[in-house]
Formats: structure tokens, C-alpha cells, sequence
């Protein structure tokens, strides 16, 4: 479709409004900015309740005991008592893979080495943790991983449709 050149009296009938609608923009924001500068007392009331809600949720929490981190013995034997759990659907890690946690460390010729921060050692070395990076990974790669209970280097053993098998090797 082809259209006609504008004229320069429609050029300038569409300036004219343009400039129109631009100087009744910064009448109405001037306006604004003036009527907020005149209720000065409102915007401090507003600001004291604001730092009186700041100070309830600080003293809720102040009243509430500190958590006590678990001491590395406990928490393996707790890992290790969530892991044997015949009730745990076995197929699915203790904790979901995040990719947002992995890092490729090292990458030459096809082969990549990764870092990955998880809960638990348990949860790397599960079945299927690995399997939302299977089109990242490749047969060989290395992964060293780190969690509050240790570290271990795993290789990757198969990594392809959408499945990523690895074995502890360190």
C-alpha cells in the first residue's frame, strides 16, 4: 500500500498538536510536584507509619529463637536417614536441581568441567539430579561439587535424552 507524502499543512497541524498535548503533560505534572510540595505532613505521616510496620516485623522477629545449626555429624546421619527412607519416591532427588547453581569451571576440546553447589551430596549423586542439564552435558564431563557435608567429583557417565547418569569418583 502506498501512501501519499504528508503535506507541510498536515505536517504542521500534527506539530501544533504534538506540542499541544507535550505543554498540557507538563502543566498537569508541574501541578502534581506543586501539590505534593503543599501536603508535606501527609507524606510524613505516611513515612512514620511505613517505619512503625519496619519496627513490629523487626521485633517479631527478635522474639522468635534463633534457629540452631545442625552440628556435620547430625546432619549425615539425618541426609542419610532422608535418603533410606522407604517412603521417599527413590526417583527424585532431595533437592530439586537448580541450574542457576552450576558453573562451567573449565571447558577445552568436548570436554567440560563443572561446578554445581547442592544440599547434600546424597541429592548429586541421586539418579536423575542432573537431568534438567542434559543438553549441556556430555559423556566424560566432570563435576565437582560442593555442599555443607563435603564435596565429591562426579563423572558423567551417560548425559542424553534428557537423562544424565554420574558416578562418584573423589
Amino acid at each position: 500500500m502506498d501512501h501519499d507524502p504528508l503535506s507541510s499543512d498536515e505536517i504542521n497541524l500534527i506539530e501544533n498538536a504534538f506540542y499541544t498535548l507535550l505543554n498540557k503533560l507538563e502543566t498537569t505534572l508541574i501541578q502534581g510536584i506543586e501539590e505534593a510540595l503543599r501536603r508535606p505532613r501527609e507524606i510524613s505521616e505516611l513515612t512514620q507509619l511505613a517505619i512503625e510496620a519496619c519496627e513490629e516485623i523487626l521485633n517479631d522477629r527478635r522474639t522468635q529463637p534463633e534457629p540452631q545449626p545442625m552440628k556435620s555429624t547430625d546432619m549425615l546421619k539425618a541426609e542419610d536417614a532422608a535418603a533410606a527412607d522407604p517412603a521417599r519416591d527413590q526417583s527424585r532427588p532431595l533437592k530439586s536441581f537448580a541450574l542457576h547453581d552450576l558453573s562451567v569451571l573449565a571447558y577445552a576440546n568436548g570436554f567440560t568441567l563443572w561446578h554445581q553447589k547442592v544440599a547434600t551430596i546424597t541429592d548429586a549423586i541421586s539418579s536423575n539430579y542432573f537431568n534438567a542439564a542434559s543438553d549441556m552435558m556430555a559423556a566424560g564431563d566432570h563435576i565437582h561439587v560442593s555442599a555443607p557435608d563435603g564435596g565429591a567429583v562426579l563423572f558423567v557417565v551417560k548425559a542424553d535424552g534428557g537423562v544424565v547418569s554420574v558416578r562418584k569418583i573423589a
